[in-house]
């Protein structure tokens, strides 16, 4: 278990989509965004990471077992 403070991961996920939202942007279509490898990339790697906080919230009962999809 992470010795983090738990409502830090929340932070790292309102950050994360803060940096998807200002990435696709400037795309009109999701094509166009996966026609552009270091943004696709980049947009793919903060969803990795709202999945990893999302994983130790849960882990720490922060969400309830509701919120699962497994």
């Amino acid at each position: 278990m992470s010795k983090r403070i738990v409502e830090l991961f929340l932070f790292d996920i309102y950050v994360a989509i803060l940096k998807i939202e200002k990435t696709i942007e400037s795309f009109n279509t999701p094509e166009e965004l996966a026609k552009s490898f270091i943004h696709w990339d980049s947009v793919i790697r903060e969803f990795e990471i709202i999945g990893e906080a999302t994983k130790h919230l849960l882990n720490a009962n922060f969400l309830e077992d509701k919120y699962r999809v497994f």
